[in-house]
């Protein structure tokens, strides 16, 4: 009983990674769409946006390197939920 205990509660962790890691990637997709939204005026002479877009790029490599890391705290984890079960 304790191993299903134990069990569960690294499988709630590595939910939350996976959940933290799939949305962190998804907003860094947004950003990059919006920093294409941003520069397109640019293309039209209105150059009032750039800075905005070079915001929202930013923003989305910090999301980015954001969700790696919870990408790889995952992968590490559900390693040693495998080392525990062979171990067991």
């Amino acid at each position: 009983m304790r191993s299903l205990a134990a069990q569960m509660d690294r499988l709630l962790v590595r939910a939350r990674l996976d959940r933290n890691g799939i949305l962190s990637l998804y907003l860094a997709i947004l950003f990059f769409v919006l920093t294409s939204l941003a520069i397109a005026p640019a293309y039209f002479g209105y150059f009032g946006l750039i800075p905005l877009s070079i915001a929202f790029f930013v923003t989305g490599i910090g999301l980015v390197l954001t969700g790696i890391v919870y990408v790889a705290l995952e992968v590490s984890n559900s390693y040693k939920v495998v080392k525990y079960e062979v171990e067991a």
